[in-house]
């Protein structure tokens, strides 16, 4: 967020765009930016014809401020002329085009068109996203974490964690964390996955016994709801 949002004053405006490999969104009121986003595109997504991209794009953009644009009527830019014909008027659509526009049927939008010299913004945030953010982490995988905000250390996954993002993850001190993915990244020393041939009483993996010396461990299995969890057979401080 740049600056202060009031629903009540002014025109409402959505610029998006769409390149090769990621999505842009810029959100506008009365031509100030209020805020704006960017993400990847998966494996499947890279596959979508142009035009289903851009209307991604419009969805992808919706979704991300839909605090702000339902009940509210606002126009959305697209540098991408033929999705004006695709939203405006009556005609006969993809099922995947379909699938897209049910999902802004709720909100009271306007499509027109600018090139894209004119809207600079969301056309470079498509392609400088965040490239991790969509970015899975396995069982096993050697990663870096940020633990409270101080350096990035290492650290291996142990497993997917129930919430949205987040996952149980073992640094060097035997100490396992709950860690969100935004603190996490792609470590270039990745441990590899077959070292983890067998599970403990827990059903939790373990490396094996022919595992680098340098490699980590895993601990039993601790409760999900807390962020940090005590390794068995270490002292706590």
């Amino acid at each position: 967020m740049t600056i202060p949002f009031n629903p009540s004053v002014g025109k409402l405006e959505l610029q998006v765009d769409a390149s090769k490999s990621g999505l842009g969104a810029v959100f506008i009121q009365n031509k100030n930016i209020i805020s704006f986003s960017s993400r990847s595109l998966n494996t499947t997504e890279q596959k979508y014809s142009q035009i289903e991209k851009e209307l991604y794009a419009i969805v992808f953009g919706i979704r991300h401020f839909h605090q702000y644009l339902y009940g509210h009527s606002f126009v959305v830019v697209t540098d991408h002329k033929p999705l004006e014909t695709l939203i405006n008027q009556p005609m006969q659509k993809s099922s995947c085009h379909q699938r897209m526009l049910l999902q802004i049927q709720p909100y009271d939008l306007t499509v027109i068109f600018q090139p894209g010299k004119e809207i600079p913004v969301p056309d470079t945030l498509s392609r400088l996203y965040l490239q991790s953010q969509d970015e899975k982490l396995k069982q096993g995988q050697s990663v870096e974490a940020q633990i409270q905000g101080k350096s990035w250390e290492p650290a291996v996954v142990l497993h997917k964690h129930e919430l949205p993002r987040s996952y149980i993850m073992q640094t060097q001190d035997m100490k396992a964390y709950r860690q969100n993915r935004k603190y996490m990244r792609m470590s270039p020393d990745e441990t590899d996955l077959e070292q983890y041939q067998h599970t403990n009483s827990n059903g939790v993996p373990q490396l094996s016994s022919t595992s680098s010396p340098n490699a980590l461990s895993t601990p039993s299995k601790s409760p999900p709801s807390t962020v940090l969890i005590q390794a068995p057979g270490s002292s706590p401080k």
